[in-house]
Parts: C-alpha cells; structure tokens; sequence
C-alpha cells in the first residue's frame, strides 16, 4: 500500500478539538489546513458502485465539498450527523469496508527517545512548539514542563512530517547511519503499534486496557514497562495515550506516553477520529482503523488533552 500524504498541515486553523459542546475557538490543531486535493485513481479503482460514471471532475467537485463540509463540522457550525456530508461520504465512498489491521504487532526492545527527539529537531527546527500544539492543544498555552514537550516531539516524530510523507521516526530506521540493532528493533515495533487510549490498572502487574476500538491481536496481555508524562494537575495517572508494542518476554514498552486524570468518554473520541479517517480514505480507500492511529496519532494526543483541560476548566 502507498504511503498516504499531505494529510497534516503546520498553519493553525480554527478547530475542534473536543467535539462537546462545539466550540470553535480551539486553534491548536492546524491539521485540517490543507486542501490536499484527492487522487482520482484511488476512487475509480476502490470506488465501487460509487465510482461508476463519474468523471473527474465530478469527482473533484465532491471530493472539495465534503472538505468544506467537514471543516464547517470541525468548527462546529454543523452537526456531526449533518445530512449533506453524509451523503458526500456515502458518493465518496469513504465508509465502506472499514476494517481492523489484521497484522500482529513487532515485538522489539524499549525505544530511547532521546536519539528520536533529538533527530527530528534536527531535521524540523520548529518542531518543539508545532508538537506542543499538535499533541497537547490547549495546554500548550499554559508553559508545559520540558518532559512534557520532550514527550510530545516524540509523539510527533511519528506523524508524516517529512517532505516525502514519511515520519522522522521511519527515516531514522530506515536511513544512514543507521542506529544500533536493539534501538532498530524498538523503532520497528513502535512503528508498527499504533497509538491508543489505555486505561491503567491500580496493579501495575495488570495489563492496560483500550478504551477505543483496537484489533484483538494488539491487545497487552502482560504488565506495561514505562512512564507516561502526566498533563499538568493529574495527581494519579488513571489513563494514557501513547504506543504500546511487546518485548517477546511477556512485557510492554510504553513509548511517548501522556498520562490523563480520568477516562475520556468513548462515544465523542470515536466520532472525531471517524471524521478524521474519512478525510484520510480520500486518498487510500483501503486504509484500516490502526493506519489511522499511526497516521494521524496528533488528533487522538490534542483531542484527549483538549478533554482534561475543558474537564479542569
């Protein structure tokens, strides 16, 4: 499968970030800027029905509509049921056959994150404050801690950043000088898992818990090994957003882990990463639930932070 791009933008466009009540002065995101028109070939081979005599430039008129529709959603002047983008969804045929990733994860050894963090301020300059809004939204406003923002650069590092649509984390597995073979390892399967909401457990010897959809075979079956940085004023970490990937000795690596007060509610979180999956299939219609996740990690990392910070307001 082709790699999808243009899927992230770095001009802050007013957003939503927590999808209840709507609220459009949320300006952290940025991620819907681009217009990223979509491909035709995608649609014509993967369309289906909906496909079947359309032309391009019918498609290019639906394709820039549910763009609209979809920013005018975001900002909360539409509801997220609106009749007319679910029609443009269903022409578009952005919601059929939507699937888990059927792969198993890669198991590897604990990712460092210094090397990573450092490597991708290295090739994005400015990345330290497009993380802080990216991955922590409106918190980056309230002077976060150094490990906070180390955390959320590493976070980002994940994202398609690059010129060519790949990750800083993919470039550094996969370019010279190449990095040991244990931190390869780690890179590889923090790569492959993608980032989750995890409930944690009072006993750390217990494994986390999803609380989003997630394939079964990437479900921890044993104890975490890491530390999530916690926003600020969570006095208990009950909850993280990060990647979990296994070791093949029965424990899980927590990679750029954010720690919340409480459990976000399913329903709302699941609805914005819906919109945000809709907007990616334009470009690959096979694109599954966790190539979301991977792809498009910083709407789960801002959308939850958005949360706690609404919750303690």
């Amino acid at each position: 499968m082709k790699p999808i791009r243009a899927l992230s933008g770095g001009i802050a466009l007013p957003e939503l970030g927590w999808p209840t009540p709507p609220d459009p002065g949320d300006g952290w995101g940025g991620a819907e800027v681009l217009d990223d028109p979509a491909p035709f070939h995608n649609f014509s081979r993967f369309g289906g029905e909906a496909a079947e005599g359309v032309d391009e430039a019918t498609f290019e008129a639906l394709d820039a509509a549910f763009l609209a529709r979809l920013r005018a959603v975001l900002r909360g002047e539409a509801a997220w049921d609106d009749p007319e983008l679910l029609r443009l969804v269903e022409a578009l045929r952005l919601d059929h056959d939507i699937q888990h990733d059927s792969r198993p994860l890669v198991e590897g050894s604990a990712l460092h994150w210094r090397a990573l963090t450092d490597m991708t301020e290295d090739h994005i300059p400015d990345v330290a404050p497009m993380a802080a809004d990216r991955i922590l939204g409106p918190w980056a406003d309230e002077a976060p801690s150094r490990a906070l923002i180390t955390t959320a650069v590493t976070a980002l590092a994940f994202a398609p950043l690059m010129p060519s649509g790949n990750s800083t984390a993919g470039f550094r597995y996969a370019h010279r000088p190449r990095p040991s073979h244990a931190e390869r390892d780690g890179l590889r399967a923090a790569l492959r898992a993608p980032p989750m909401l995890w409930a944690v457990p009072e006993d750390p010897s217990l494994p986390w818990t999803p609380l989003l959809p997630l394939a079964p075979q990437m479900r921890p079956d044993g104890p975490t090994v890491g530390a999530a940085t916690p926003l600020p004023h969570v006095d208990v970490v009950r909850a993280v957003v990060g990647r979990l990937h296994p070791d093949g000795q029965g424990r899980w690596h927590l990679t750029a882990g954010v720690g919340l007060g409480a459990h976000p509610p399913e329903a709302p979180l699941t609805r914005r990463l819906t919109l945000t999956l809709w907007r990616a299939r334009r470009h690959e219609r096979r694109a599954n639930w966790e190539d979301l996740l991977r792809r498009r990690s910083e709407v789960l990392y801002r959308t939850c932070a958005h949360w706690w910070w609404r919750t303690l307001s």
